[in-house]
């Protein structure tokens, strides 16, 4: 019997405070007419506590960059935080990726 799972990849973040991040996501399929948004929450409470930029650089084979300028890192306190990328098509959103943040000092 075949499987269809929708739980969004799981991955996780590392980076120091005050230094500038980027990583590349391959969401294997295309990003052609989604709406990325990614940010930063507290684990515990969920609140927000930082928009991350997402650019798609690649719409047919599901390329996407997700980064913070060295300014934005330098405002996140030390500790581990979570973070996700949703995507919304046609009125529909899904978390297409999650995981945790550790900002180091």
């Amino acid at each position: 019997m075949e499987t269809f799972s929708q739980r969004p990849g799981r991955f996780n973040l590392e980076f120091r405070a005050g230094d500038d991040f980027a990583v590349t996501l391959d969401f294997s399929m295309p990003l052609t007419g989604y709406s990325l948004a990614a940010a930063i929450y507290t684990v515990t409470a969920g609140s927000l506590v930082l928009p991350l930029s997402v650019s798609v650089t690649d719409d047919a084979n599901g390329i996407a960059v997700v980064s913070l300028t060295d300014t934005q890192t330098a405002s996140l306190a030390r500790g581990t935080y979570r973070w996700e990328v949703v995507g919304t098509v046609g009125g529909n959103t899904r978390t297409l990726f999650q995981g945790f943040v550790e900002v180091l000092p």
